[in-house]
């Protein structure tokens, strides 16, 4: 199991979800901390406005665990902006040592995975794991600046404006960080940045292939596989690979089609970015493990490794796709 670990001590203690109007207007929004009307948040740039909304949210987490600044011994996450420069500027605002790193959306997953990798061993006790996007400032580094008002195509995904914070811990909470298993970066054979959601689906059904493979389960060992960011169309794709392969999924869900309600908002084929399954696990799996609705949940977050620059090149758009299992402790 090169790829897949085990976890024996990482539990998540506490969270936060702050977001966007957008995202608020959602069928989740009754359920995050704090959202804001304005995509500037108060600032004078949509970078600006990011960055403040990360250190909100890790404020907010540190604030709901009843912990304070000097108990959290490392702060783990990225974003979608060249350099991760809005986790670099939130970081600084925090006197905690810092791990950057980049793994487009699927930067939540990875960042549990890196923070369990040290709670797991016993040398820290708490943990920050976050990740955020934007739609203003995402929009205008990989496709178009909303001010353009370029049409969208029907398989384009809306940006989530959102930054989540989760707290890792060696203490015993009820929801328990298990099993882990790092994807590979595959290549889509697409190049339509439109279109991500489909780029990224071969990456999610390599790595849930590979998880089932490295512990020996099956789709009946969990409650819910939740995906995300495929949205529609990635979503569509994904089942289709899976029934080539004669398995059909009843617990497969995608966070960019739970996030929003795609009947009533204009974001077409759903959402996507770094900080939009953090949304759900908030909104939505959180509050249904700890009710017992669900038990056990696999998190395949997944991400478009590309730039502008690539695709001006006219490269495919590689995916990537971290998973990890989440568990009741009764």
């Amino acid at each position: 199991m090169a790829e897949s670990y085990r976890f024996n001590n990482v539990y998540v203690f506490n969270w936060a979800t702050i977001v966007g109007n957008k995202e608020y207007l959602g069928p989740l929004g009754h359920l995050v901390d704090k959202h804001y009307d304005d995509l500037y948040f108060n600032n004078l740039s949509y970078e600006k406005a990011e960055y403040s909304l990360v250190k909100e949210a890790i404020n907010c987490s540190i604030n709901k665990s009843n912990l304070k600044e000097e108990d959290i011994s490392l702060i783990i996450g990225g974003d979608l902006i060249n350099q991760i420069v809005v986790s670099n500027y939130a970081a600084m605002s925090f006197n905690i040592p810092f791990i950057g790193l980049y793994a487009a959306c699927s930067s939540m997953t990875l960042a549990f995975i890196v923070g369990a990798q040290f709670l797991e061993r016993e040398t820290n006790k708490n943990i920050i794991a976050f990740a955020s996007s934007h739609n203003g400032s995402a929009e205008r580094q990989y496709r178009y600046p909303n001010e353009y008002g370029t049409q969208r195509a029907i398989s384009y995904t809306s940006t989530v404006t959102a930054a989540n914070s989760f707290v890792l811990s060696n203490k015993k909470s009820k929801i328990k960080l298990t099993k882990a298993t790092i994807g590979k970066v595959i290549d889509s054979t697409m190049k339509d940045p439109q279109d991500m959601g489909r780029a990224m689906a071969p990456a999610a059904y390599n790595t849930i292939i590979e998880h089932f493979h490295d512990f020996n389960c099956d789709i009946n060992d969990y409650d819910l596989i939740l995906t995300g960011d495929l949205s529609y169309y990635g979503n569509l794709m994904l089942k289709e690979m899976f029934k080539i392969d004669g398995i059909e999924f009843k617990m497969l869900d995608d966070s960019g089609l739970m996030i929003y309600d795609r009947n009533k908002q204009n974001v077409w084929a759903g959402g996507s970015g770094a900080g939009c399954i953090g949304v759900v696990l908030c909104g939505e799996v959180f509050p249904k493990m700890l009710s017992l609705e669900y038990k056990k949940v696999l998190v395949c977050a997944t991400g478009a490794l590309m730039n502008s620059t690539m695709l001006a090149q006219k490269e495919n758009i590689p995916g990537i796709c971290h998973a990890i299992t989440l568990e009741v402790i009764e």
